[in-house]
């Protein structure tokens, strides 16, 4: 047997080939078979591939508490798996988590220390979170109490993948850095 054979990813789609319809994770009434968070994580992993991430990329994770850890986790670290064996196993894209936005100078300096390669990014542009539809409305919130107006435009992006819903752009306030913020919420359907 090759090494490969035993990766995370790998022992998802096999279990997803050999169960689909078993269930792999429960989360209050929201159950999931195998063949569904396969479906997800794919997804979640092509949609990063699709935005240009690269060896070595790191992407900012905004936590909320109200989600359900265990499965929001599970699906994250299953994605960024599936992307890092796509790209290199030896050169891993870096996630890094960002547990809440108190002010806009707290998210800017976060990520600029982390030093997050923006996914999609053009000067004087919105920036893009990528968000699940869970999350808009508190993040929404969130942004409002930081002093925005109307702070967030949903826009949900088109593509080769078609239209997906972890996108949605933010009218960034001045003092809030443009970049890309993904959250361990992001849900396929």
């Amino acid at each position: 047997m090759h090494p490969r054979d035993f990766s995370l990813d790998t022992l998802l789609a096999n279990c997803a080939a050999r169960h689909g319809q078993r269930l792999a994770a429960v989360d209050g009434s929201q159950r999931l078979t195998w063949a569904e968070l396969d479906a997800r994580v794919t997804n979640l992993a092509r949609w990063l591939l699709a935005k240009g991430i690269v060896p070595g990329d790191r992407i900012a994770l905004l936590r909320q508490a109200t989600l359900s850890e265990e499965r929001l986790a599970m699906e994250r670290e299953l994605a960024e798996l599936e992307a890092r064996e796509a790209l290199a196993p030896q050169l891993p894209v870096v996630l890094l988590e960002i547990e809440r936005i108190r002010r806009a100078s707290e998210l800017d300096f976060t990520l600029a220390e982390c030093r997050t390669q923006p996914i999609t990014l053009k000067a004087r542009e919105a920036a893009k979170a990528i968000i699940s539809d869970r999350l808009r409305s508190n993040f929404q919130s969130e942004l409002r109490e930081l002093g925005s107006e109307s702070p967030v435009e949903v826009t949900l992006g088109a593509g080769e993948y078609g239209e997906h819903p972890y996108e949605m752009k933010l009218q960034s306030r001045p003092d809030v850095g443009a970049g890309d913020v993904l959250s361990e919420g992001g849900e396929g359907r």
